[in-house]
């Protein structure tokens, strides 16, 4: 997302830019449209009438279009983790009940949690820790389609919004993102990243979106059971 930058700084120093050329080219302006040096003489009232119109309407539509530009900012940061870049909780789960109620039948979740974030925190410091959160949502977000999302639950947990999509096709997606994540890992020495998943199509039998979700996190679970069983750190 873009810097908020210097918006009134901007505004201001085209006022004073415009105001400057009106000084400069207003007495041949009138004079060009008049061809009257008499009635020219006389026209210093309309020179300012001319001058406070055209500015107001430009400074109208400047602080017009930096409104615009400040509520599409202030919107994304509601709506988005500034860590990550990921849709935030309350934004996440209010798009995710859009899309159930949308196309029920043809939404997959995965359920995805970072298996050693403690120990990354422990042996290398929370900063190493918050790039391995980084880092790690960055790589779902290039693995998934134009139209799936990724919602940043809390901490090292997300949720993967696959739209028009099976379990099956989900195991795929999962897939590239673990040879990411492989790839990523061959690049580094220290800091190994790993992910575990929990992948759940849509039906009616969940109630709730929370009860859908809590099936995703309950296999996500399984899933880090059995690599906390192949680590002696845990």
């Amino acid at each position: 997302m873009k810097k908020v930058g210097f918006g009134p700084f901007k505004i201001a120093s085209i006022y004073f830019i415009l105001g400057l050329v009106w000084i400069y080219f207003s007495d041949k302006i009138l004079y060009f449209f008049t061809k009257n040096q008499i009635e020219f003489l006389n026209y210093s009232i309309l020179k300012g009438t001319v001058f406070i119109i055209v500015s107001s309407v430009v400074i109208y539509f400047l602080v017009k279009k930096e409104i615009e530009k400040r509520i599409k900012i202030w919107e994304y940061y509601a709506t988005h983790d500034s860590m990550t870049g990921c849709l935030n909780r309350r934004a996440g789960l209010e798009k995710l009940e859009d899309m159930i109620d949308r196309n029920q039948h043809q939404v997959t979740i995965v359920y995805a949690d970072l298996n050693n974030l403690k120990y990354i925190n422990d042996n290398f410091g929370h900063i190493m820790g918050d790039n391995a959160i980084i880092k790690t949502a960055k790589i779902f977000k290039n693995n998934i389609r134009k139209n799936d999302f990724v919602i940043r639950l809390g901490g090292d947990e997300f949720l993967i919004v696959l739209n028009q999509c099976s379990e099956n096709m989900a195991q795929n997606i999962i897939e590239r993102i673990n040879n990411n994540i492989k790839q990523a890992n061959d690049k580094q020495d220290s800091v190994r990243l790993s992910v575990s998943f929990g992948v759940v199509a849509y039906s009616e039998k969940y109630s709730t979106v929370n009860d859908f979700i809590s099936e995703a996190d309950r296999r996500m679970y399984e899933n880090k059971k059995v690599f906390h069983s192949q680590l002696k750190f845990a």
